[in-house]
């Protein structure tokens, strides 16, 4: 099975030893996209260092930045049966892509696959932040559980491959979501909840890894901002849930609202949460409609 990967950048520090751990796979079927954005010097060495890794890499260079255009752009130049997604600050175990498509194999009706996502000890003290996930092993059906995915279902984009006619079905990821792009985050769950509309199977694993080696951000101001990114995209994920009809929306609107009364503790911490996906919430309602795939796009005045 043909694996086709696709890594989108901005980082020319960590993106060699991401790119290094695709030639260590175990699995030798596999040909790498790695997606450029911006006009960085640096990135551009970085680049050409990548090219020259093994030639079963390819680069691609945009001049706007956002990790869902990237993405898209990725697998517009690949041509596996199936894509997998992982991050530039991330290296994927040896076993990464022979687990996933043996997978894939074994369970020819599951369209997307997630895993763990590992991060490291903490190089400092002080406030820090890396995402780290730790899936069950969960086989999703979204028409037989009515749309309830189970708690421990968790599928992020650093670690996750889809097949090709699933990502086709829902025209890829939602551009104006994404580090990048007007909302800042919400890519990942926006992408999962457009194919659970779809109804197909999905399965997430701890078997499947990928280790976030460069993924932490220290200090306050880089927690602010990841606060304020992940508030900002699930706002406009609240925001196309209602106006595509969906009840999950006005709950999660309501949910973070109230969390500011319900956790006495955090109550700076959910105040500014809120306030950043209320504001996201309402400008995603007013200005942007929900269109075909569930793609949103602006409105034009």
């Amino acid at each position: 099975m043909l694996i086709s990967v696709v890594i989108p950048t901005v980082r020319s520090a960590t993106l060699l030893d991401a790119v290094s751990s695709i030639a260590r796979q175990t699995h030798p079927d596999w040909e790498l996209i790695v997606v450029g954005q911006g006009d960085d010097p640096a990135l551009q060495r970085a680049l050409a260092s990548s090219s020259a890794i093994d030639t079963r890499v390819k680069t691609v260079l945009l001049s706007k930045r956002g990790v869902s255009l990237a993405r898209n752009a990725g697998i517009e130049q690949s041509s596996g049966l199936v894509v997998a997604f992982m991050d530039d600050d991330c290296e994927a175990r040896e076993d990464w892509l022979e687990t996933l498509s043996a997978i894939f194999e074994s369970e020819p009706s599951v369209q997307l696959v997630g895993g763990t996502l590992l991060a490291p000890p903490p190089a400092q003290a002080g406030p820090s932040s890396c995402p780290h996930a730790e899936p069950a092993e969960i086989l999703y059906d979204p028409i037989a559980s009515g749309m309830q995915a189970p708690l421990q279902f968790l599928i992020l984009t650093a670690n996750m491959a889809v097949r090709r006619s699933a990502i086709e079905a829902i025209a890829g990821f939602d551009e104006l979501l994404g580090p990048g792009a007007p909302f800042g985050a919400g890519e990942d769950p926006d992408f999962v909840l457009r194919l659970e509309a779809q109804g197909f199977l999905m399965r997430s694993t701890p078997r499947v890894v990928v280790r976030h080696t460069h993924g932490y951000r220290y200090g306050n101001k880089a927690a602010h901002q990841i606060l304020r990114n992940y508030a900002v995209g699930q706002g406009a994920l609240a925001a196309k849930l209602t106006m595509s009809g969906d009840a999950r929306g006005r709950l999660w609107f309501r949910n973070v609202v109230t969390a500011v009364a319900d956790d006495p503790r955090n109550v700076p911490k959910n105040l500014l949460r809120a306030v950043y996906f209320m504001r996201s919430y309402r400008a995603c309602r007013k200005n942007y409609r929900v269109h075909d795939h569930g793609h949103l796009v602006a409105l034009r005045r």
